[in-house]
């Protein structure tokens, strides 16, 4: 995982979810992990997606 950001500027979704489980905002942290887990699935969709249609065929 990767994680980091500047101090009051920007912040990363895996350390806005511990903050909101630190806070016992379950609810919120629920719709962020739930959101990280839809993206990742359009992404490995996508990818998969493009991967079938560039086969090479070697001879």
């Amino acid at each position: 995982m990767v994680g980091g950001g500047i101090h009051g500027k920007t912040k990363v979704i895996a350390i806005s979810i511990y903050d909101h489980v630190e806070q016992l905002s379950f609810g919120k942290a629920h719709i962020l992990a739930s959101g990280m887990l839809i993206l990742s699935f359009i992404i490995l969709l996508t990818l998969f997606y493009f991967n079938k249609r560039t086969v090479v065929r070697i001879k």
